[in-house]
């Protein structure tokens, strides 16, 4: 949640932390990188939402 709850709102410093955390320990960045697709696909810029 907190990792979603970070992209929404476009905070990078956050989004780069839970990944460096999570990922070696989660394997989140397939995670993180379909979520970014989608938003994309959707014609969003995940980092500019809001």
């Amino acid at each position: 949640a907190a990792l979603l709850g970070a992209l929404h709102r476009g905070d990078q410093e956050t989004i780069d932390y839970l990944v460096n955390t999570f990922s070696s320990h989660y394997s989140m960045q397939p995670v993180l990188n379909n979520h970014l697709e989608r938003m994309e696909r959707d014609g969003r810029d995940p980092l500019h939402e809001y």
